[in-house]
């Protein structure tokens, strides 16, 4: 919940209309990693991994400020992770 309430408060000023959207979207991602958490630590740490991924992904979008060198690299490394583990789990 605190990652979901921080980030949205980031992003809040730049996503303008989408902030609903954005934080239906973030409700899920959140929902489906406190779900994970519940299975076992490998779909735990799967869903953390993902919740990075798209994390990563919305404040490079709607956040302008925000750069993180090798940006891409580190999406696709915790997406790739994220799905993964979560299969496996």
């Amino acid at each position: 919940m605190v990652w979901w309430v921080d980030l949205v408060a980031v992003l809040l000023p730049d996503v303008g209309a989408l902030v609903v959207p954005l934080a239906c979207y973030g409700l899920a991602l959140g929902g489906n990693a406190v779900v994970a958490h519940g299975v076992n630590r490998l779909t735990a740490l799967g869903a953390a991994s993902f919740v990075v991924s798209d994390s990563l992904l919305a404040l490079t979008t709607f956040h302008g400020s925000f750069d993180l060198p090798g940006h891409d690299f580190w999406v696709m490394l915790t997406y790739l992770a994220g799905q993964g583990l979560l299969v496996w789990g």
